[in-house]
């Protein structure tokens, strides 16, 4: 029988990381784990660089950012 490796530190923070994303069920949960501030001017900037695209894809590309942002600091 062959053992099971024990995942790493890291594989487990990642997976912490990605059930946050996971369970997030807003958009402005995303923006608090991503560090975006929670008040307006903060959220605006950060859309705002979005706003070229349409519709459903500035939405998407914004997500997209966030979850990256998620990831990279790592944190639920």
């Amino acid at each position: 029988m062959s053992q099971r490796k024990r995942p790493s530190v890291a594989d487990q923070k990642a997976e912490q990381v990605e059930e946050a994303i996971r369970r997030s069920s807003s958009i402005g949960e995303l923006e608090r784990l991503a560090g975006v501030e929670q008040h307006h001017d903060a959220r605006y900037a950060f859309w705002h660089g979005y706003s070229h695209l349409s519709g459903v894809a500035s939405l998407d590309a914004g997500v997209v950012e966030l979850k990256r942002r998620i990831r990279l600091q790592g944190q639920p």
